[in-house]
């Protein structure tokens, strides 16, 4: 059986998702997998929108990828400026934290491989990943800086009253007039189409109308976007983006510093009307922290028609409460995924599963104990190393030797590397959480707290420590994916209990009522 190798691909900005980049990558990795004598993994690591710059990939997919990947099996990148546009240092130190584990890094476009052994004997071999790393992140400082300067400049010109060079919102526009075979941009204007979208959005806000239920009757009367960048609206953009956009009264707000200055632009609504519909927004019912918690495994539940989130919705008919899962994109108006498995029998099937903590621990046991603990190994080898010198030392003080000298020297700096290389790791591992520490204090959690409201944000943390999703295959059947790679199945009945896979020792499947 060939090793298995997992593909990451990674796009800077969210405009690039619409291109090609996402399936280039994916089918020159997957070829470098062949290539290479790898079977890739059909799961999908990509990251949109996500800056190798600042290192946010580092905790995104590819911080997913080194917490799964197991020793043997490879990573595939496109080119290695997909995988980090740091400085040089962070990006070979990330990358050494692969190779320890005894992972095979490759790339697709110049068909390289770089492994444990040809990092630490061949410079050749990491020199490409130091030259793209270091080139990225030079282009991307200088880009930063010239982009710091623009944004001066704009704003000393916005301040002076001159015109906005820069994008505007959605409703206003530039008048454009050609002087010399160029574009002049002239003053701000309305656009009409779009300034009655906004101004409907706060008449049905005045009304009483939330946002989410202005989002959904949008999207089901197929109302473009004011901004014309998406195709959907949503109750975050309508708040952020216009009912609190002090834009439609006129007035420019800075990014950095929060300053409004007052009349840049023409106004849509009237200053009463921003202002109490400001206010009525404001005053709409929140979530409490019990409220939110409701849900024990929000944000790791995907749907099976379109692999979204799944949330919890309730429906009160006849004077009783239904909650039900649901599509969060169904729930927008964005697919017509019709699953809604009833939330209660979810909730006490999951909790039945992870209150079987033989089934549990095993499940998850089977991929820890597999693994070298690998601050122990370099304890280990540090202590060894230190044993050796000690000896060494003791033999150069009774016979002074110039090769021995220099063996010594050599065991100094393989120590010292030893002692850095413990207290990083050691850094790295600070504040992270085992999974199975994590179902220790679960099991402890949920036999205290469960049914207590206060509480469940405590069970739904150490949920999230164990658990990397919830996958949905239908409406009576779901996959527990534990960090780590180890799967559950649990299967719903259609009028209460439910069954396990593997089953426990003590089912004999009656726990099924049919």
């Amino acid at each position: 059986m060939r090793p298995v190798a997992y593909s990451y691909e990674r796009c800077s900005s969210t405009k690039q998702i619409d291109g090609d980049t996402e399936r280039r990558q994916w089918d020159e990795n997957k070829a470098c997998a062949e290539q290479f004598g790898f079977e890739l993994s059909d799961e999908r690591f990509f990251d949109a929108g996500v800056s190798a710059y600042r290192g946010l990939n580092f905790e995104a997919n590819l911080g997913r990828i080194l917490e799964r990947i197991q020793p043997g099996q490879g990573v595939i990148f496109n080119d290695m400026d997909r995988f980090s546009r740091q400085n040089w240092k962070t990006a070979v130190d990330f990358l050494e934290r692969f190779l320890t584990k005894g992972v095979v890094v490759m790339t697709s476009r110049n068909r390289q491989q770089i492994t444990l052994e040809s990092f630490r004997k061949d410079p050749g071999s990491f020199l490409p990943v130091i030259m793209a790393s270091h080139i990225g992140h030079a282009e991307d400082a200088k880009k930063a800086y010239y982009v710091k300067k623009a944004w001066e400049t704009k704003r000393a010109e916005i301040r002076a009253g001159m015109a906005i060079r820069q994008r505007l919102p959605g409703w206003l526009k530039h008048e454009k007039t050609v002087v010399g075979g160029k574009i002049v941009l002239g003053k701000v204007i309305v656009n009409k189409g779009k300034a009655e979208i906004v101004r409907e959005i706060f008449r049905l806000t005045l009304k009483g109308w939330s946002r989410r239920r202005i989002a959904k009757d949008f999207n089901a009367r197929r109302v473009p976007s004011v901004s014309g960048q998406v195709n959907h609206w949503n109750a975050q953009s309508i708040l952020a983006c216009i009912v609190r956009n002090p834009a439609v009264i006129g007035d420019y707000r800075m990014r950095e510093t929060g300053e409004v200055i007052k009349g840049i632009f023409p106004r849509v609504v009237s200053d009463e009307v921003f202002y109490s519909a400001n206010a009525s927004a404001t005053g709409q019912k929140k979530q409490t922290t019990a409220q939110v918690a409701n849900n024990l495994a929000t944000g790791l539940i995907r749907c099976p028609g379109c692999g979204g989130n799944m949330r919890l919705n309730r429906n009160h008919q006849h004077g009783k409460v239904y909650s039900y899962l649901v599509c969060s994109c169904q729930f927008m108006g964005k697919s017509n995924c019709s699953c809604r498995p009833r939330y209660e029998l979810f909730e006490s099937s999951l909790l039945a599963l992870m209150r079987e903590s033989t089934l549990v621990r095993k499940a998850m046991g089977q991929q820890l104990d597999e693994q070298p603990d690998e601050l122990t190994a370099l304890r280990g080898k540090l202590q060894a190393a230190d044993a050796k010198l000690n000896e060494l030392m003791a033999h150069l003080e009774t016979a002074p030797s110039r090769i021995l000298a220099q063996r010594v020297q050599t065991l100094e700096a393989e120590a010292e590397q030893l002692r850095a290389q413990l207290q990083r790791k050691e850094a790295e591992q600070k504040g992270t959480v085992r999974p199975d520490a994590a179902y220790e204090t679960f099991a402890r959690e949920l036999s205290e707290h469960a049914q207590k409201a206060e509480y469940r944000e405590r069970v739904k943390v150490c949920l999230r420590q164990m658990i990397d999703k919830i996958q949905f295959v239908a409406k009576t059947h779901y996959t527990v994916l534990f960090r780590g790679g180890a799967t559950l199945d649990v299967i719903l009945g259609p009028s209460g209990g439910w069954l396990f896979s593997p089953t426990p020792d003590w089912a004999t499947g009656s726990r099924v009522n049919d």
